[in-house]
């Protein structure tokens, strides 16, 4: 079961990092044509953080315990490159969500920089204490995730909050239906971006013995819900950016349907 559960976190990792690599280059590419701010922003914060950062990351640690060498200097050298490329691509995502939906905001600009100094000052407090080698939550890593844990939640509040608004602009007939649709999407994808980062954490949080817990039940259980978060985070990244014909069609069949 657990060789099951690794193998689906693997897939789901792909399709995660390459689904996220996709958008955010087409996203970037509509930067270029629009000369908009937020697309580029997110389209790089997507390529950093899920593509770049975190597939890194993880192909790192694979490989280093396939070779039974996880103090080897070049893959804990890559594991904390994939680190830093993440938590840039992190503080891209909290520049898209003030500038698009809090650019007014004082104490918004505030929490984004509070959240990125949490970020970086916890990252490399855990470095320090050889968080790189054995990829064990633990000590200062729990600073970076006060960030790294919460972000998307502020992506998906804003983006529902929104969603709301333009539901009664769209009673109004002011408001596309595949527009208004796009912020309820939006929203689901973040809140299940952020079930995947929390899920990982399943056998710290549930106590798993040290030593055991790669052949824990646990881990098993963590390593199975985090796949499906993580497929379910692409999908509704999908949706959200480059809805198919059909999507479309159900989605102003529903507003005709309601109106």
């Amino acid at each position: 079961m657990l060789a099951l559960a690794g193998s689906l976190y693997l897939l789901s990792t792909l399709l995660f990092a390459g689904m996220a690599g996709v958008i955010g280059i087409r996203l970037m590419r509509l930067a270029r044509t629009t000369g908009q701010r937020p697309e580029w922003l997110l389209g790089l914060g997507l390529q950093l953080t899920a593509c770049w950062g975190y597939g890194v990351m993880i192909a790192s640690i694979v490989v280093r315990q396939r070779m039974g060498d996880p103090e080897n200097a070049i893959g804990v050298a890559i594991t904390g490159l994939g680190w830093v490329t993440h938590n840039v691509g992190v503080m891209c995502m909290l520049g898209f969500v003030v500038l698009v939906f809090r650019q007014k905001e004082a104490w918004a600009r505030v929490l984004a920089a509070f959240m990125a100094t949490l970020l970086w000052v916890g990252w490399f407090l855990f470095a320090m204490q050889g968080g790189l080698v054995d990829a064990t939550p633990k000590g200062a890593y729990w600073i970076a995730f006060a960030t790294n844990g919460t972000y998307p939640l502020w992506i998906s509040v804003e983006s529902f909050s929104y969603w709301r608004k333009m539901q009664r602009r769209q009673a109004l007939g002011l408001a596309e239906p595949l527009l208004v649709d796009r912020f309820r999407v939006w929203g689901i994808s973040s809140l299940s971006a952020a079930a995947a980062i929390w899920s990982t954490n399943l056998p710290v949080w549930l106590d798993a013995p040290v030593g055991a817990i790669d052949s824990s039940p646990i881990t098993t259980v963590s390593m199975l819900v985090t796949a499906a978060f993580g497929i379910f985070t692409v999908c509704g990244y999908w949706l959200t950016f480059f809805p198919p014909a059909w999507y479309r069609r159900r989605v102003e069949g529903a507003a005709s349907a309601g109106a």
